[in-house]
């Protein structure tokens, strides 16, 4: 492929109202699509340009007050672009159109003048430009539940595609595209932009575009069938929530040319066609929440001497039959109850009202709720709660607060919200079914999170037979929690390719509806090969055929699709080190697929290997030029690094991009140089 590296700084305007939606999703055309000779623009590296942003909607443009005719024929066709590729119809956006909407027909507008220097016009309904457009007869593309999209018959139903599906059509003049749900519209307009203009999401900061060319109305009706998920052009995901979990979603980065705000990596999110947890969840991504309604503080906890100055409320978190609280210590400065004393029907009603005062102050509240028990393997051991399994005081007390929230929906007359609490260490076996005694209510569900299993390699049996215990009681719908990162070792690739597909379709075949695989969620830049996996696991997440990472023709099509995109010219250096560390893992066996593995350990790697990759790595850095792309080298290099300045029989590496042998201290500087906060979970650059 020919590929013309134009790097733009995507900065776009940044609203009030759209600081809590700003988008982002991945194209789901696969690689083998990517055969055009179209120049490619890529989309990554930062300047501080501001030229065209923000959405034109105040006056006719000069091309529709003019000669040019909006949807002009050639050769009997309708056009989409000029010759001149500028887009001929109307961004149309509904009357009062909300955030989401808003911002899907902002990125509309942003990646179509990328690719082709014309700033698109957007427009609302029942405005002064919308007027005068239709009266010259202009042709619109309609974003969201329009009343052109609605008299049209283009708006797709809720049961036809869920919060995240969408439609995509087109009729003699206009096309449309729209969710039952905003969050729908706003996935459906990257697959109009990888229609249009070739978008592609590979990362967060590398995205591409391409000069459409002789584009026809008939032409983009063709692409949305052949893209579509199920007929009439309708597009659904393999999993309708698909939580992000990558650190640079949620944390800032302040150096190195990754750097990025918060709300960068809340666009990023959407570009990926990944949910924000917010919209997921009531309590976002605080996921581990039960103390957040009822914290013991609030009842006389003290965390840093870990006692009690009332005793008054005690019993309401885990307790031995004797009184004495059960304890987690999770810093030197902090210990904790370790969970609710689920048995207690005084808590659990004090609990629940909590709770919905929380629903009543919110004002908006998601479809779900995550019931989260507190992140410890302890639990309460008084004696009713020793009179039962974890598993079902854990499923009868979300039930209690499932039904009680029914009822809160019903008194506010609005769409059900579905509670899913924890199967999580000590309640990841299920109850035997025959003593679950009462009744569900049918708006609770799962979330199954195998902490403890090998994510080298597929599920396992047991897993599955869990899984299929739990949706026996409570039925489809559930969603799941995977890992792929190392707790001790986050500079080091995890490497879950193998296994990612297989879980994911087993997971399908089983009903669930939600899906969050863990990477590093901690660390505010992409490292380990972070970004390929990211890139991965948000196009097979959306769509299970994208590839099968079995079939290595189809495999190494897209692995090489996406390292020519983020390394450029060191594309096939950095594809020999990523072969070769799969490689390395698969000799070391499936003992590495357990998330508390510490890869830093020297029985796992030699001083020579060691040191061949670090060559390599330095033949890479020596491929590139530009800062960004060798700065995603070098972040590669920590991990090896890291290990050979941990121990003593290692020689520390010399690089070519300073000249000098790696000490710890200069370690540290360079990992702050580049974004990199973090060694692993929970220990940061400097505390390693």
């Amino acid at each position: 492929m020919i590929r013309s590296l134009l790097h733009i700084l995507p900065v776009l305007l940044v609203i009030g109202l759209l600081l809590s939606t700003f988008g982002c999703a991945a194209g789901s055309g696969k690689p083998s699509d990517a055969t055009t000779k179209r120049p490619v623009i890529h989309i990554g590296e930062k300047t501080t340009t501001t030229e065209g942003e923000g959405i034109a909607t105040t006056t006719l443009p000069a091309e529709i007050t003019g000669t040019t005719t909006v949807g002009q024929q050639t050769g009997g066709k309708t056009m989409i672009f000029d010759k001149n590729n500028r887009l001929q119809p109307v961004i149309l956006l509904p009357y009062g159109a909300d955030a989401n909407e808003s911002f899907a027909a902002e990125e509309l507008q942003y990646f179509v003048q990328q690719a082709t220097g014309h700033k698109p016009t957007v427009t609302t309904e029942g405005s002064a430009v919308f007027s005068g457009l239709q009266a010259k007869n202009a042709a619109f593309i309609s974003v969201g539940h329009t009343s052109l999209a609605v008299n049209a018959g283009a708006v797709p139903t809720y049961a036809a595609v869920k919060e995240n599906g969408f439609k995509l059509s087109a009729d003699s003049r206009h096309l449309y595209v729209c969710g039952a749900d905003s969050i729908g519209t706003r996935n459906g307009v990257y697959e109009l932009l990888h229609i249009l203009v070739g978008y592609e999401c590979y990362a967060s900061d590398e995205i591409a575009v391409k000069a459409p060319g002789a584009l026809s109305l008939e032409s983009v009706k063709t692409a949305i069938q052949s893209g579509q998920t199920s007929a009439g052009g309708i597009y659904v995901p393999s999993f309708n929530w698909r939580e992000a979990n990558a650190g640079e979603f949620f944390h800032a980065a302040t150096a190195g040319s990754a750097a990025h705000t918060t709300e960068e990596g809340t666009k990023a999110i959407y570009r990926f066609r990944f949910n924000r947890t917010e919209e997921i969840y009531f309590f976002g991504h605080n996921t581990h929440n039960t103390f957040t309604v009822l914290d013991p503080a609030d009842y006389g906890w003290n965390d840093k001497t870990g006692t009690w100055s009332s005793t008054a409320h005690r019993t309401w978190f885990s307790h031995k039959s004797d009184g004495t609280t059960v304890t987690t210590r999770y810093s030197t400065t902090r210990i904790e109850p370790s969970q609710l004393c689920y048995s207690n029907q005084q808590m659990k009603e004090t609990y629940i009202q909590r709770l919905l005062q929380r629903f009543d102050a919110a004002g908006t509240v998601p479809s779900c709720f995550l019931l989260g028990m507190e992140d410890n393997v302890e639990w309460c051991q008084c004696d009713a709660c020793s009179k039962s399994t974890p598993s079902l005081l854990a499923l009868r007390f979300a039930n209690d607060v499932a039904l009680a929230i029914d009822d809160w929906c019903r008194k506010k007359d609005r769409d059900p919200i579905k509670t899913v609490f924890f199967a999580y260490y000590a309640t990841e076996t299920p109850p035997a079914k025959s003593a679950v005694n009462f009744s569900l209510s049918p708006n609770l569900s799962v979330m199954y999170a195998p902490i403890r299993s090998n994510f080298y390699t597929p599920l396992t049996s047991n897993d599955t037979a869990q899984i299929k215990r739990w949706t026996a009681i409570v039925g489809d719908g559930a969603h799941a929690w995977l890992y792929s990162l190392y707790t001790k070792t986050g500079l080091m690739l995890f490497d879950s390719f193998g296994s990612m597909r297989k879980n994911y379709q087993s997971l399908k075949a089983l009903g669930f509806d939600g899906l969050l695989d863990q990477t590093d969620h901690y660390q505010p830049v992409q490292v380990a090969f972070g970004a390929f996996k990211t890139y991965v696991m948000s196009k097979l997440q959306w769509d299970l055929d994208f590839v099968d990472p079995s079939n290595k023709t189809a495999w190494d099509r897209v692995t090489a699709d996406f390292f020519d995109a983020y390394y450029g010219s060191a594309s096939g250096t950095m594809q020999e080190i990523f072969r070769k560390l799969r490689s390395k893992y698969q000799s070391l066996g499936s003992s590495i697929g357990v998330i508390w593995t510490d890869m830093n350990d020297s029985r796992y790697w030699t001083q020579a290997e060691l040191q061949e990759y670090m060559d390599l790595l330095n033949k890479a850095y020596g491929q590139v030029s530009d800062t960004q792309t060798r700065e995603r080298i070098m972040r590669e290099s920590l991990g090896f690094r890291a290990i050979l300045l941990s121990h003593k029989t290692y020689r520390p590496a010399t690089m070519t991009w300073n000249g000098a042998a790696d000490t710890k201290e200069s370690w540290r500087a360079e990992c702050k140089r580049l974004g990199v906060t973090y060694y692993s979970e929970g220990v940061t650059v400097d505390k390693w």
